[in-house]
């Protein structure tokens, strides 16, 4: 056998003395890469392999230069074994080949993987067969997706739609393919099972969108067109705007550029008919594709954080107790990540382990709240729009202000059990990233319908907080009971509005998502100027169906863990009881948060009555102001 030492010009044969691999692993020509489908129908894998061949450093990693030798009568040899990797579960996964290319029986070297049109290029064979060894066998690498190929070759994250589910409008999409392509990103799709035949697409077959253009036909009309590209060249589109079609008359000169930059594997298509027809569009990145700045310099979210979970038992809780699923907490910083208290761009990227490669996909979800830690408890919003999606991966890209925020990933349904894999990609690194225990009291913020009074013109801009906890034997349960007294009580003032007879004031009641399951309710009762808080049993009992309605007429609610009661007031003073639906029970955490238009003046009471002694002990809860800015954000409120 020859010893090869310039082998990128000469073809590799098994058991030759090699001193690397990488003259296998480069394209000659990166740039218009020459491929031949085998016999296995893998065009996804092609379609990644196709756009990853301009980026030598993933190539090289996905074959490094280490090739096995042994010491053979004194000097090393060759020993024919290829070392390959690939990205799984958050990790570099070794596979070893060797060197030979198989080909189907009987059929005189009909090659079984996929080759490169010039014999001296074999790195794209041995790639497909350690992608064949790395999922148990040549017959399960046929079909597939492209954006988990993607992230399997290169460990990068990417953003899936399902056209035929989404629920984003046509032009969020088109946006999103055009952002993406500008900022160096690939975006694939494929054709989806229903439409197999349809102006000549194949159900399954996977393209690259490479361009995109807005154009104006004479008459005005707008049109958006995409550039496709066919790795294998198979696909002619017999559909609207194709090579020859009659739409490309209706557009002025200036468009003709568009048709004659399409190469030989390339075609276009109407964006409607993209999305008529595929199945799936993907944006395959190796960090988020984010909005540029305003001064549109590119914005690297170059830091990523790891976070391994699991949902399992208790916390594979579905979308039933939400809470109850694995949550973390991660805080941005004041200063360092942005200027002015700005908000900043982070990715958030959720990875579900599966032991297939196409099935055992469960639906999944990845929430985000805004938090904040008070002493009885940690208050939780959520933010941003969710979608549920059956996909390996979900991807969020947010604009967060400093501050601290919790991640709460779950699927669909409950006792869905595997791990999974969060990471998060921000411009600087986090370094307050907690894992929050089920023991942690959380207070869930909803969000309510718009509030609309159309006689009042105002905004309630005050918001003022009251903290506390029901301990164990100061429950006072529901009117019935005779400790109802118990319950907290709340002293407010409401002052003179200006020209407004009357005022707004909107509670918002919570208590802990962990604690008995109780419903909560809360009563306002008008009380004279000299009267003393808190009441006693007797006379909450006596006023029970004397108490001020809210605004819908209705008396009051009864919530599991959240009530939004509304009121129009006069200028007095108001009593507020909050109560429990069962006495007793165990340590429970609620707040109170008072909205209004003026700031009020609350008091707070806690009547622990000492039975024994006769004797009753007046403590003030914990009361804190903030105005509705700094606070939680309230909602549109259209008053």
């Amino acid at each position: 056998m020859p010893e090869l030492k310039d082998f990128s010009e000469q073809f590799i044969f098994p058991q030759c003395g090699i001193e690397g691999v990488h003259s296998l692993l480069l394209c000659k020509d990166p740039e218009n890469p020459d491929f031949n489908q085998g016999e296995l129908d893998t065009s996804y894998f092609l379609t990644v392999i196709e756009k990853l061949t301009s980026c030598t450093d993933i190539i090289k990693h996905l074959i490094p230069n280490d090739t096995l030798r042994t010491v053979y009568k004194k000097a090393e040899v060759y020993v024919g074994v290829v070392h390959c990797r690939v990205w799984r579960a958050g990790r570099w996964v070794d596979i070893y080949v060797d060197d030979s290319v198989p080909s189907v029986a009987n059929s005189g070297g009909i090659r079984l993987l996929s080759y490169c049109h010039d014999k001296d290029e074999l790195w794209l064979t041995f790639i497909e067969k350690a992608w064949a060894r790395f999922w148990g066998g040549y017959s399960n690498i046929e079909y597939g997706y492209i954006h988990d190929t993607y992230s399997s070759l290169t460990g990068g994250i990417y953003d899936a739609i399902n056209l035929e589910k989404t629920r984003l409008k046509p032009g969020d999409i088109y946006f999103r393919i055009r952002r993406a392509i500008s900022q160096g990103a690939i975006v694939g799709c494929a054709v989806s099972r229903k439409h197999d035949g349809v102006y000549g697409l194949t159900a399954g077959d996977t393209f690259t969108i490479e361009d995109t253009y807005q154009v104006h036909t004479q008459r005005g009309k707008e049109i958006h067109l995409l550039r496709m590209r066919d790795p294998l060249g198979y696909t002619i589109w017999k559909g609207p705007w194709n090579q020859n079609g009659s739409e490309w008359a209706s557009l002025p000169p200036e468009h003709d550029h568009i048709l004659s930059s399409v190469s030989d594997q390339e075609f276009i298509m109407a964006f409607r008919d993209v999305i008529a027809y595929m199945e799936y569009v993907c944006v395959c990145s190796m960090t988020p594709v984010v909005d540029q700045e305003n001064n549109n310099k590119p914005v690297h979210l170059r830091f990523c954080t790891h976070i391994f979970g699991e949902w399992r038992g208790q916390t594979a809780a579905g979308s039933k107790k939400l809470l109850d699923n694995p949550k973390f907490s991660f805080t941005i910083p004041k200063s360092g990540f942005s200027k002015d208290q700005s908000p900043v761009n982070v990715g958030i990227s959720l990875l579900q382990f599966c032991k297939d490669r196409l099935d055992g996909r469960a639906p999944i979800t990845l929430r985000m709240f805004k938090a904040r830690q008070q002493k009885q408890g940690m208050l939780i919003e959520e933010i941003g729009e969710t979608f549920e999606q059956n996909f390996q991966q979900v991807l969020r890209t947010m604009k967060l202000r400093p501050g601290r925020y919790m991640i709460l990933p779950h699927t669909a349904k409950m006792n869905t059990e595997r791990h999974f894999l969060i990471r998060l990609y921000t411009a600087l690194p986090l370094r307050t990233i907690q894992w929050i225990p089920s023991t942690e009291p959380l207070l869930l913020l909803k969000e309510d319908k718009p509030l609309t009074l159309k006689d009042l013109k105002c905004t309630l801009d005050c918001c003022e907080e009251v903290w506390g906890r029901w301990t164990e034997g100061l429950q006072g349960g529901y009117i019935y009971d005779r400790d109802f007294d118990l319950n907290p009580q709340i002293d407010i003032s409401v002052p003179e509005g200006g020209d407004e007879l009357k005022q707004v004031i909107r509670f918002k009641v919570l208590k802990d998502w962990n604690s008995d399951d109780a419903c909560l309710g809360f009563r306002l009762f008008r009380i004279g100027p000299e009267d003393g808080v808190p009441k006693e049993t007797q006379w909450l009992y006596n006023n029970w169906e004397h108490t001020v309605r809210c605004r819908d007429g209705s008396i009051e609610g009864w919530e599991w863990d959240y009530l939004a009661p509304t009121f129009l007031v006069e200028p007095g003073r108001y009593c507020g009881i909050l109560y429990n639906e069962k006495p007793g029970g165990s340590d429970t955490a609620y707040c109170i948060m008072v909205y209004s238009a003026v700031p009020l003046q609350i008091n707070v009471f806690l009547s622990k009555l000492v039975r024994a002694s006769g004797k009753g002990v007046r403590a003030s809860e914990k009361l804190l102001r903030y105005p509705t800015g700094l606070g939680l954000q309230l909602g549109e409120l259209k008053i």
